[in-house]
């Protein structure tokens, strides 16, 4: 199989493992909007915000490095493997402690209650630990195995929450209780599978050197990072202090039936980014992948247009009259999403030629515009002014990382 005959089956496979993976809770999604009350499910929706916050405190933007190494030296691949576990179990150690203190020493800064922040920490490390196992497969262009994992993880879940949200703790509780309980029987599953086959292997003094390798990579896009989570999740804790919880509901709701075109997107990133990679290294012509990606346009917009004509029937079907509110907001983050399907077609070539630095300014930069524009825009749009701050800080992170992109692509000849 040719190169590009492997990409196209990988997206494929991606992209058959992405609907499986959330079709699995999407189809769970209509009991817990009726069993959870909205308020709840704004906490639920706070509680997955800061998973996915701690995971880049965590990680201190080691896990990329972990692809990106794949192409430099395969041999180095166990010592990174095993530094990235150590600097994950230090920093979930750090990271606790701090919490604790902050409650300790009554300066909460956190929106819901400290059980919920400490289990968001666990979710964090248990999710950068899965991670580890995908991002291997992903270097290999193992799709079907990446899949597996994907849609064991996500079947896990569902089977959990069932188990505790049906049967013993019918509240909020049950569904986080669920969602820690299966990231870590996931995460053991792949520290098993590592450590079988000697990726976990690798002398101390190599470990030492892996370890500092990975932050020399990590760190400088720990600004990207967080700069992303700004675009994509302070909307999130602003609705709740300036809002109310019923709001945030609302508003995590219209987040989750827009990401449905952002799983589309990364299925196709994630057959992407190694395919780009090889290519770059073999070849070096970055100019013939971005032409063959202009047919993309037609793809990403095709969500909110159609969303545009059937999406207040989708709503009242899928959640109830209750989520009716939600059909605007959904609309201008499925354009939004559109948006970042285009930016991530242009931010593998930062990635690839180590570009963090220019990556972590593009981004912050965003972040900042997108958190001035949520405060302005929210005082005279409300909820829908939240959204549309989404929707211009997609666009100007789509605009820079191109440019960007492009001008990195003609130096390099």
């Amino acid at each position: 199989m040719n190169a590009s005959s492997k990409f196209y089956s990988n997206v494929f496979i991606y992209l058959a493992s992405n609907i499986v993976y959330f079709s699995i809770p999407f189809f769970l999604l209509p009991l817990l909007t009726r069993i959870l009350t909205i308020e709840e499910y704004g906490t639920l929706g706070l509680f997955q915000t800061l998973s996915v916050l701690f995971v880049h405190f965590v990680s201190l933007g080691t896990q990329s490095y972990i692809i990106r190494a794949y192409f430099d030296d395969i041999e180095s691949r166990a010592v990174i493997v095993k530094s990235n576990y150590l600097i994950y179990i230090s920093m979930l150690a750090v990271v606790g402690a701090i919490v604790l203190i902050l409650y300790n020493f009554d300066i909460w800064i956190f929106p819901i209650e400290l059980k919920y922040v400490l289990l968001a920490i666990l979710c964090s490390f248990f999710t950068c630990v899965l991670n580890i196992r995908l991002f291997i497969f992903q270097a290999e262009q193992s799709a079907f195995s990446y899949g597996k994992v994907q849609v064991a993880g996500s079947a896990l879940n569902v089977v959990m929450t069932l188990f505790f949200v049906f049967s013993i703790f019918p509240s909020l509780d049950g569904r986080v209780y669920a969602v820690t309980l299966s990231l870590f029987l996931i995460s053991v599953y792949c520290t098993f599978t590592l450590k079988k086959q000697l990726i976990l292997a690798g002398e101390s003094a190599d470990i030492q050197i892996g370890i500092k390798r990975s932050l020399v990579f990590g760190l400088p896009l720990m600004p990207h990072l967080l700069g992303a989570f700004l675009i994509s999740y302070f909307d999130r804790f602003f609705i709740e202090d300036k809002f109310s919880l019923a709001d945030v509901g609302i508003y995590v709701f219209s987040v989750q039936v827009a990401s449905i075109a952002g799983f589309l997107f990364d299925s196709i990133q994630k057959a992407y980014i190694p395919f780009l990679f090889s290519f770059l290294k073999n070849n070096g012509v970055a100019t013939v992948l971005v032409r063959k990606f202009y047919f993309y346009l037609a793809l990403v917009f095709s969500f909110p247009f159609l969303f545009f004509f059937f999406g207040e029937g989708f709503v009242r079907v899928y959640a109830g009259e209750k989520y009716l509110a939600a059909v605007d907001i959904i609309f201008i983050l499925l354009l939004g999403q559109s948006l970042r399907g285009l930016y991530l077609v242009f931010s593998g070539f930062l990635s690839y030629y180590k570009k963090n630095f220019l990556q972590s300014c593009i981004t912050i930069s965003c972040g900042v515009l997108s958190v001035i524009l949520i405060i302005v825009l929210s005082r005279y749009f409300g909820l829908y002014g939240v959204a549309l701050s989404n929707f211009f800080a997609m666009l100007s992170f789509f605009l820079m990382t191109g440019l960007f992109s492009i001008l990195t692509i003609r130096r390099r000849g």
